[in-house]
């Protein structure tokens, strides 16, 4: 089996002209007490390279700038809600959010599925569920890539 492209990903937006991205991320507290959540973060933080080797920019052929909006909107309130973490990996829930997760379930509601269906089914401890994995977004038929590194 071939080796995974990515293993997070998270939804860029711009929020007062300051390009973000917004993401489910596990083990990056910001401050003392903060737990593992969706959180909107600077674009040169989310790809520093103390946590990144690895990127691109994707467009997914989304174009209608209401949806834009509606998408973006929505995923600056899940962070600004702080959206705990999923570490169930459990699609059916959606009060808790993983990082793929939290893009599929974002673009579901202005009517695009990236994941076409495709799913893993993840057995290690603690883990028993049919995963969405980054490469079954990265998959998706419009996609575009603007920039890798």
């Amino acid at each position: 089996e071939e080796e995974p492209l990515y293993s997070h990903v998270g939804v860029l937006v711009k929020e007062e002209g300051t390009w973000k991205v917004v993401h489910a991320v596990p083990g990056e507290s910001e401050f003392s007490g903060d737990f593992d959540r969706v959180k909107a973060e600077a674009l040169d933080g989310f790809f520093s390279p103390d946590r990144a080797f690895r990127g691109s920019l994707v467009h997914t052929g989304l174009a209608d700038s209401a949806r834009i909006a509606a998408l973006s909107g929505e995923a600056l309130q899940l962070a600004r809600d702080s959206v705990r973490l999923d570490g169930s990996y459990d699609l059916t829930d959606s009060s808790r959010l993983y990082c793929t997760e939290l893009v599929w379930m974002l673009y579901r509601h202005v009517g695009t599925d990236l994941s076409e269906g495709r799913r893993r089914y993840i057995n290690v401890v603690g883990i028993h569920a049919d995963c969405l994995l980054p490469e079954h977004l990265l998959s998706y038929r419009e996609n575009q890539i603007y920039y890798n590194y």
